[in-house]
């Protein structure tokens, strides 16, 4: 069976790979290199070959790619382009707060960056 965490785990798969290989939303090929980098990763869990309710949850994933690329495309005609990557952080205090780990993306457009959790999609705007 797909777990909530396998599917939030297989779109950041996709989405840092879609980055790391510097493919734009703009390219007329982003929604099939979306799928295939997606299934390329959900096809290791079993559940999702034989189990038509495990194919429909992944259904739904993949029926939002067009919303992913709009959206992409905003950021981009926005003036944000991705800068950081897995950005890792080890023990930074921010307010009174000691955080480590890792931040999926950041993108920066003339001064102001932006943190994005690719599992929640959230965006955080962090000013110079």
């Amino acid at each position: 069976k797909i777990q909530p965490v396998d599917i939030g785990s297989t779109i950041h798969h996709t989405l840092e790979k879609i980055y790391k290989d510097n493919i734009s939303p703009f390219d007329t090929l982003f929604e099939e290199k979306f799928k295939e980098i997606f299934y390329n990763k959900i096809n290791s869990i079993h559940a999702y070959k034989y189990n038509s309710v495990e194919r429909f949850k992944i259904d739904l994933v993949l029926n939002n790619i067009p919303k992913i690329k709009i959206e992409e495309i905003n950021r981009r005609n926005n003036g944000f382009l991705p800068k950081y990557l897995e950005y890792k952080i080890d023990n930074v205090t921010f307010h009174k707060y000691k955080m480590k780990g890792f931040i999926d993306r950041i993108d920066y457009n003339n001064g102001i960056y932006e943190v994005i959790d690719y599992k929640y999609k959230s965006i955080k705007l962090i000013f110079e």
